[in-house]
């Protein structure tokens, strides 16, 4: 019988983030105990169903997360030495994740072992791919990043490439979060969002991280290992690739999902714990591509928008001020920890005045809804009138994305909108904070062909806010000022 039977759900969320804490703890106190990792199974995967979707926080937000999150190879490995543990344990209670593991092959002996040694044999991959033998690829699986910014960021590098470089090849995008439709509108570019399983039904590959149980994570990587074995079935090992840059999808390569000879895992750990060994994702993508295709080349990221929704975005634009600037300011970010106070927001629109024409970004998020209200009244309050002397905008993902495409300068919180107007070459402002670790910030720091500066704000200083500010207005001096 479950020790945790009939455990109240509050208490037993209560007792995993106990657990976890207890588990980081020993790992800073340099003696790792194991043995919390056991007593957090009975927990993670309890049948009852409220206590299961509460464990997805204190198991993946906050113990998975921050082993990843550092970046440090030291965490990452801790991470690889106990995650088979949870995936045994998803076998005993899931028949899907037990027909992954026939398929995959997975030792029964030393099962715990061989998943390590895999997933140590991903990271350590040594791949290249002659002129020659690109021709033979026929179709390449690209590993949704589950977020509009990150897909624009990594994948927007990754796809430009795989296009460029395999003429031949047909892109298979894992579309987890329904964005393909928006930013990846190619026709070598294939948006999969579902797949007809070998017992003939529909499984979804939509991946919704808040909405989804601890089994159920394990049980989503084992049918992205059928769809891929499906999708490649009648190619030759040699005719097709899967690009995985570090995904939930794969449990960051720590469930097998394909071959290995096919499986192409960007690892986004760092040799040591010190900030400077980290490099950007643009970085990291660019470096891991020229090896695989022995290249020296920088290719920033790229994406491809609809016409139809291109022509919306100029007819907006047409219809503001055509002999000023404008610029576009996007305070949402949907984290309120990324976020800095109305009254900031409100003098930074204030002074934007004196460059151009403000185009505010109305959110669709509820409690930044009525933030934008209230900087709006703000702004007539202070005799701006909208429609004549600052402009808004509601309407839908890819036409918003589009939109951006016409600014003169985007200024923004680390969000969507830096990592669309990276992609699209526009000029940009990001304020940064919230972050866990510079190491994050460092990583998430977009790379651009045109004008850009990131603003770190750390919230811990007592004047960061007038310090954000006073940057953010030199930044929009030094750039209209070259422009």
């Amino acid at each position: 019988m479950n020790s945790v039977d009939g455990l109240d759900p509050e208490l037993a969320e209560k007792q995993a983030f106990d657990i976890v804490t207890e588990f980081m703890e020993s790992i800073d106190n340099g003696n790792t105990s194991f043995d919390k990792i056991d007593e957090l199974m009975p927990l993670a995967f309890n049948e009852n169903e409220e206590i299961s979707r509460r464990m997805i926080e204190p198991v993946f937000g906050v113990l998975i997360n921050n082993l990843k999150k550092s970046f440090k190879k030291s965490d990452g490995d801790l991470f690889l030495k106990i995650f088979p543990k949870f995936i045994l344990e998803a076998k005993k209670s899931s028949e899907i994740v037990e027909k992954w593991f026939e398929r995959m092959n997975i030792s029964k002996i030393n099962s715990q072992e061989d998943l390590y040694k895999r997933s140590i044999k991903l990271r350590n991959q040594q791949k290249s791919i002659s002129p020659q033998e690109r021709d033979n690829i026929k179709k390449v699986i690209v590993l949704s990043r589950n977020t509009i910014g990150a897909e624009a960021y990594i994948n927007g590098i990754i796809i430009s490439r795989l296009l460029e470089n395999l003429k031949n090849a047909q892109i298979i995008f894992l579309d987890t979060a329904n964005v393909g439709k928006h930013i990846f509108n190619h026709p070598r570019i294939n948006s999969i969002t579902s797949f007809i399983n070998s017992d003939g039904k529909e499984v979804s590959l939509v991946w919704d991280r808040h909405n989804i149980k601890v089994l159920e994570r394990f049980e989503y990587t084992a049918n992205l290992s059928e769809f891929i074995d499906l999708e490649t079935r009648k190619l030759k090992k040699e005719e097709f690739m899967v690009f995985d840059a570090d995904t939930r999808l794969s449990q960051t390569g720590a469930m097998p999902i394909c071959d290995e000879a096919n499986h192409y895992f960007i690892d986004s750990a760092t040799e040591g714990s010190k900030f400077g060994n980290v490099e950007n994702f643009g970085s990291l993508c660019n470096n891991y591509l020229n090896k695989i295709f022995q290249e020296k080349k920088l290719n920033h990221p790229k994406i491809y928008l609809p016409e139809n929704e291109k022509n919306i975005a100029k007819d907006f634009r047409n219809n503001l001020p055509r002999d000023k600037k404008i610029i576009m300011i996007h305070l949402g970010s949907g984290l309120k920890n990324k976020t800095l106070s109305a009254e900031f927001e409100q003098h930074l629109v204030l002074n934007s005045f004196k460059f151009g024409v403000p185009l505010i970004i109305k959110s669709p998020v509820e409690w930044e809804i009525e933030k934008i209200q209230n900087l709006i009244g703000f702004l007539e309050r202070n005799g701006k009138k909208e429609g004549k002397d600052f402009f808004t905008f509601k309407g839908p993902l890819s036409t918003f994305v589009a939109l951006i495409s016409e600014m003169d300068l985007c200024i923004g919180y680390d969000s969507q909108s830096q990592h669309m107007a990276a992609s699209l070459g526009i000029p940009f402002i990001t304020l940064f904070t919230g972050h866990i670790n510079r190491a994050f910030l460092k990583r998430w720091t977009p790379i651009s062909k045109n004008f850009s500066r990131i603003i770190e704000v750390d919230k811990e200083l007592v004047n960061h806010e007038e310090d954000a500010l006073r940057k953010t207005i030199h930044h929009m001096e030094e750039f209209f000022q070259k422009a």
